[in-house]
């Protein structure tokens, strides 16, 4: 039996504990477009608009689009977009089906379609997970990169975008030549400040071209930040075949994650939202603290984890926190970050670093560290050098987040795949010995500002790091 809105009935009488949808799917409009739909949207965005309509109703059915690979509208098309969010620690899990999606639409083929989605009178909200290069910002300066391939196609030719910013663009022109209310933007990637970036981003686009919309776009729309967290491996094919076993029916596109979630979003709305604060998620005033805790925390062990666990030969998460070399490591990188960031007297850091722990320890998750290890130019400038700064300006030197450069740098130079924007320009680390490796790397501009490239104290400790990783 295939999952689809002819099954679900099925599955509400087969005895088995999956929890369905509690509303009328054939009922609800599109409230949300989301850019960017991957596993960590349909295990944390979608699943929160989820557990808002079961409780509260409300029409805010999600558009997802793809921006470039039609892989997922193919695998959800054929069970009318319905998934299995299966929720995993250890031995245990528990399954649920979201009816939140109501179709998938792929932009490399259907542009217009996109656009006039994304352009809809009952459209409130876009959300987005396109990943840290989607917003086309030179990580140096932080403006936007007229020369990335996507975004100089779209200033030359905005009727035919390609780039995230290029179909907002058009839309959000759409919505001011309608009438139409702004939207909020919603940036649900792992950067620091990610609605004011994305803000930037999408200002400096839209004035290349037509200044009168970006007006607009600053006076009638919102860009709150977020904290984002949940753990969400990448769904392999096996764990798909290993899925239909133990279920009575069969998803192409079921998603795997932890317990755990969190969202945190800046009380900053251009018009209506779900009540994602009635189930789960936070509104408040101020993002910041919350999302530099988790990025020099979480995400920034998680890259630890992931160069060390490829070089040590570790393949997942929770196979290389077992190695007590890597697990004190990132313990100790925990503690170098902490005093970076200041959170609510409430808030109890020690349980929340002994809790990542636990996360990281779930072996049901294969959270492979390939997949982490993607795009480290991206994300070591959020993880990794906020917490080298904040210690270089009071004269000492971050062993760990060192380590986490060293790492890195001995990832670069191995014989793994390096699956990153910047790849061409990072194999010149290869060149020479490690000294003259550490040195090319950190002298990339588009990656390490100024404060750390020239500062002979760090260059020093990651050639240290490096040596003693025997690379």
């Amino acid at each position: 039996m295939k999952l689809c809105n002819d099954t679900l009935t099925a599955l509400a009488s087969n005895g088995r504990d999956i929890v369905l949808p509690e509303y009328d799917r054939a009922s609800i409009q599109p409230g949300i477009v989301h850019l960017g739909v991957g596993a960590f949207h349909r295990a944390h965005q979608a699943w929160y608009t989820e557990a808002a309509m079961n409780r509260f109703g409300g029409n805010w059915g999600i558009i997802g689009v793809s921006l470039r690979r039609p892989a997922m509208r193919d695998a959800l098309a054929p069970q009318d977009n319905l998934y299995s969010l299966v929720t995993r620690r250890d031995a245990s899990e528990r399954c649920q089906i979201i009816g939140a999606l109501n179709k998938v639409l792929v932009a490399s083929e259907q542009p217009d379609a996109v656009i006039e989605a994304l352009a809809a009178p009952t459209v409130h909200v876009i959300t987005l997970t396109v990943t840290e290069k989607g917003y086309g910002l030179d990580a140096a300066s932080g403006t936007l990169n007229i020369n990335q391939d996507d975004i100089a196609h779209d200033l030359n030719n905005n009727d035919t975008p390609q780039s995230t910013l290029g179909f907002l663009t058009r839309a959000l022109a759409l919505r001011q030549q309608r009438n139409l209310p702004g939207v909020t933007l919603i940036s649900c990637d792992n950067l620091s400040d990610n609605g004011r970036k994305l803000r930037v981003a999408l200002l400096q686009f839209a004035r290349v071209n037509n200044r009168l919309l970006a007006d607009w776009i600053d006076q009638h729309c919102r860009f709150p930040n977020t904290m984002v967290d949940r753990i969400v491996p990448a769904t392999t094919d096996t764990a798909i075949e290993k899925f239909s076993g133990n279920y009575s029916f069969a998803d192409g596109a079921p998603v795997f994650t932890e317990p755990f979630s969190q969202w945190v979003i800046e009380r900053n709305f251009a018009g209506p939202v779900p009540p994602w604060d009635k189930v789960g998620a936070q509104f408040v005033d101020d993002v910041t603290p919350f999302e530099a805790a988790k990025l020099r925390t979480l995400n920034a062990s998680h890259s630890l984890i992931a160069y060390l666990g490829c070089l040590e030969g570790h393949t997942s998460v929770a196979q290389a926190i077992k190695d007590n070399f890597i697990r004190d490591a990132v313990i100790a990188l925990m503690r170098e970050a902490e005093p970076t960031f200041t959170l609510p007297e409430s808030f109890p850091v020690d349980d929340y670093q002994r809790a990542l722990i636990e996360r990281f320890e779930n072996q049901a998750l294969e959270h492979r560290c390939e997949q982490i290890a993607m795009d480290g130019s991206q994300k070591i400038p959020q993880r990794i050098i906020p917490v080298i700064e904040w210690h270089i300006a009071r004269d000492s030197i971050p062993r760990y987040a060192c380590l986490t450069i060293a790492a890195w740098l001995g990832f670069l130079r191995s014989d793994h795949t390096v699956n990153d924007p910047l790849a061409h320009t990072l194999r010149k680390t290869k060149n020479g010995n490690l000294a003259e490796g550490v040195k090319t790397l950190l002298a990339m501009r588009d990656i390490f500002p100024a404060t750390i490239a020239d500062h002979p104290g760090i260059a020093d400790q990651v050639l240290r790091e490096s040596h003693r990783l025997s690379l």
